[in-house]
């Protein structure tokens, strides 16, 4: 903080001041004592103090401990400048996030609307037109789904009851394995899935009156709702004739055969009636279809096995036969597993 175009007024009274404290001599010894000035160190100090005011400000330092030189303002921006780098790159993943969760919220708030609205539509159609929401829901691919799936159920109920009827042959029989206390549990489930057989009727009986309804006179038009008919009604007299002791045993084996015939719907649907195409046509040189050629061709032996099974127990309840060739019988068709 010097400024030096006064540095030769400064120069001239720090001289003056030296020179007159070192003209008292020695009769001014107590004087020199109590001002704190050395006098032999006065020549030496005297070059001292000419080189430090000769130097620039900011370059002094003197044994009084003066500040350190200053940093530039540009050192200062440069240490700066790594920092605000950092930041902004902070900064700007900060609004990418923000936009992107902008966008999202965007997104589903647009796809909820229309969903609303969908709903919304659909309501006031209900609202509007009942009976044609009724022939849609009918005709739909859910409810076609829905009754193939209890077709399948049904088909299985039937082949577990198959099963448990062999038991109780065997049983009769006195084949070895087949215990009394297995057949009472077969009887006991047999009872149990009648009622389930019953309760599947039921829900044929109302698909059918439902698929009458919704198509009207075209209903007639088709050669499948009439084997439909034919499989509902047969189902529906076995349930009748089941509470029948004079009804011929073969008579209900027939009628659960054709309620077998169930399954045939399923070639109803277009689509899967494609796919079944595809399958028959590469059943032998497919390899991407060898899953679906398998469960093609179980299919077709459980059907077998469930009509050789009802033929052979009926045979055995009706004929006299010797009981060597009823055992050989029961061996290989006795049970659904068995004929398989």
């Amino acid at each position: 903080g010097v400024d030096e175009s006064n540095a030769p007024t400064c120069m001239q009274e720090v001289f003056s001041g030296v020179l007159a404290a070192a003209s008292k001599g020695a009769g001014g010894a107590h004087a020199s004592g109590a001002a704190g000035v050395d006098e032999s160190n006065a020549p030496t100090c005297v070059p001292e103090v000419i080189e430090t005011v000769a130097k620039p400000a900011e370059t002094r330092s003197g044994s009084c401990g003066t500040k350190a030189p200053r940093e530039s303002i540009e050192e200062r921006a440069l240490k700066l400048v790594p920092q605000l780098e950092e930041e902004e790159l902070e900064d700007m993943e900060l609004m990418r996030e923000r936009s992107q969760t902008l966008a999202t919220l965007k997104r589903l708030r647009r796809s909820g609307s229309r969903l609303v609205e969908s709903s919304r539509a659909k309501f006031r159609e209900m609202r509007s037109d009942p009976w044609r929401t009724f022939e849609r829901s009918v005709k739909s691919n859910a409810f076609e789904a829905f009754f193939m799936g209890i077709i399948i159920l049904n088909a299985l109920v039937l082949a577990y009851q198959v099963e448990l009827s062999g038991i109780v042959l065997g049983h009769q029989l006195e084949v070895k394995g087949y215990s009394e206390e297995a057949s009472l549990s077969g009887l006991k489930i047999s009872e149990s899935l009648s009622v389930a057989d019953r309760f599947f009727t039921v829900l044929f009986v109302i698909e059918m009156l439902l698929r009458m309804l919704a198509y009207g006179p075209s209903w007639l038009c088709s050669l499948w709702n009439y084997f439909d008919l034919c499989v509902v009604i047969a189902a529906v007299s076995g349930w009748v004739a089941a509470d029948e002791v004079t009804v011929d045993p073969m008579g209900l084996r027939l009628i659960r055969f054709c309620r077998m015939m169930r399954l045939a719907r399923i070639l109803r649907s277009q689509k899967l009636l494609h796919s079944l195409n595809v399958l028959v046509v590469s059943l032998g040189a497919s390899t991407s279809m060898l899953l679906w050629s398998l469960c093609f061709l179980c299919g077709i032996q459980a059907f077998a096995a469930i009509l050789l099974c009802q033929v052979v127990h009926w045979y055995l309840a009706t004929h006299e036969v010797d009981a060597a060739v009823q055992v050989e019988a029961f061996r290989y068709y006795g049970t659904m597993w068995r004929a398989l």
